[in-house]
């Protein structure tokens, strides 16, 4: 479970989301595809948002795919940094500290704050 210091935090990063879904749907639409592709594969979220930022250096549970997944899995996030407003999506990744990313990408495969965090409505 993400932990975070407050519920207050999760509703933030949850407006975030919801301005980049409103704001720029075909973003979002290849972002929700790169998230629910990286829970399928069962990576771990940061490993995509590190991907985002175009390291050199693959995460190790990327690096541990068999190399055809592996060849598969990067050539979506590709497709998604090629995406002409992706500089607004890795903007929004940069600003989030780690646990902010995992609860983005969380939120986006279906997750509410109250759940991330553990409490009830």
């Amino acid at each position: 479970m993400i932990t975070l210091t407050s519920i207050q935090t999760l509703r933030s990063v949850e407006e975030e989301r919801s301005t980049l879904m409103k704001n720029n749907e075909e973003l979002y639409t290849l972002w929700a595809h790169a998230v629910q592709l990286t829970r399928k594969l069962q990576l771990r979220y940061q490993s995509l948002c590190k991907l985002l930022e175009q390291t050199e250096n693959l995460p190790d549970d990327v690096q541990a795919l068999p190399a055809s997944v592996r060849s598969l899995y990067i050539e979506e996030v590709q497709k998604l940094r090629r995406q002409t407003d992706d500089a607004q999506l890795q903007q929004l990744i940069q600003t989030l500290s780690s646990e902010e990313q995992e609860a983005f990408c969380a939120m986006t495969a279906g997750a509410t704050p109250e759940s991330i965090k553990g409490v009830s409505k």
